[in-house]
């Protein structure tokens, strides 16, 4: 996550599990980077357990059940 932060130029983010361990202030932080990189024109993908706040224009959600 930290080299996410200062990378000059990842345009497409790939985040597995983003949120695990983390406080909620951290989940917080995470969340303004990955709402940061998506203003930008940016694009992330995250696969998480947990609610999120991440809201984006072009957002999509797949919650995937048990068959």
């Amino acid at each position: 996550l930290a080299r996410l932060a200062v990378a000059p130029r990842a345009t497409v983010w790939i985040l597995d599990e983003p949120f695990a361990a983390l406080d909620a202030a951290a989940v917080t932080f995470v969340e303004s980077l990955v709402a940061g990189h998506l203003e930008r024109g940016g694009a992330a993908l995250v696969t998480t357990h947990q609610e999120t706040a991440l809201v984006a224009g072009s957002a999509r959600r797949i919650e995937l059940g048990a068959a």
